[in-house]
C-alpha cells in the first residue's frame, strides 16, 4: 500500500518535471529580443517567410499566461488576425507589438521596455489582463482588420 507521503512526493516530482519542460519552452530573454534570438521562443518561419509560433506552442504559452481553456479558440483567432502568430509583429502606424498587438503607449507601465512586448509570455499575459478588465474582446474589435471576428 502506498502512503500519502509517497503519493505527494510522486505528484511533486511529476509537477516539477512538467514545470521544467514548460519553463524551458516559455522562459526566454526579456531584453533586446531580435529575430536572431528567435530560437529562444522556438519561432519558425511559415511558407511565406513570416515568423510564427506553432499551434501547440501558442496553446502552451496561452495556458501558462493564464488564459482559460474556454477562451483559447477565440484568443487564437484574434492572434491570427492581429499578428499572424508572429511574436515579432509590429505595426508602425499604431505602435502595437507582438502576438496581441499590445500598444506600448497604453501599457508601458506593465513592461520594463518596449522589447518586452515581443516576449510571447509577457504579451499574452498583458492580453489576458486587458481581456479580463473589459470581460470582452472589445479592445481588439477596434482593429481595422479584426473587428468582424468575434461578437
Amino acid at each position: 500500500m502506498v502512503s500519502l507521503g509517497s503519493r505527494l512526493l510522486n505528484f511533486s516530482a511529476i509537477f516539477l518535471a512538467f514545470a521544467g519542460v514548460l519553463l524551458g519552452l516559455i522562459v526566454g530573454p526579456k531584453q533586446n529580443i531580435s529575430r536572431s534570438q528567435s530560437k529562444e521562443f522556438v519561432v519558425e518561419e511559415d511558407e511565406g517567410g513570416r515568423w510564427k509560433l506553432s499551434d501547440d506552442e501558442l496553446t502552451a504559452y496561452l495556458l501558462f499566461a493564464g488564459w482559460p481553456k474556454a477562451r483559447l479558440v477565440d484568443a487564437k483567432k484574434v492572434i491570427s488576425c492581429e499578428s499572424g502568430g508572429n511574436p515579432f509583429a509590429y505595426n508602425r502606424k499604431t505602435k502595437d507589438y507582438g502576438l496581441f498587438q499590445i500598444n506600448y503607449r497604453w501599457h508601458k507601465r506593465k513592461v520594463g521596455s518596449v522589447d518586452d512586448l515581443y516576449s510571447p509570455l509577457i504579451n499574452l499575459r498583458i492580453g489576458w489582463e486587458i481581456y479580463k478588465k473589459d470581460r470582452s474582446w472589445v479592445p481588439w474589435k477596434a482593429s481595422n482588420f479584426c473587428h468582424h471576428l468575434l461578437d
